[in-house]
């Protein structure tokens, strides 16, 4: 997306809730952008990627204990 790794926009955010941890692998094989949930881990060790909403939603339920 950069190839030179500098990110021309930076957001201030103010956290509206408190979230769990989560395994992540437990819901890699629900999620969109994971093609192969074999090796699930490896997308999240990439650099900032855009995902789907349906995507952020499953994750942010599951980090609140809604999944």
């Amino acid at each position: 997306m950069w190839p030179n790794k500098v990110y021309p926009w930076r957001v201030r955010i103010n956290p509206t809730s408190q979230l769990s941890t989560m395994a992540a692998g437990s819901i890699a094989s629900r999620l969109g952008f994971i093609k192969d949930p074999t090796v699930w881990g490896t997308y999240f060790q990439r650099e900032m990627i855009s995902i789907e909403k349906d995507d952020f939603l499953r994750i942010l339920g599951h980090m609140k204990g809604k999944s």
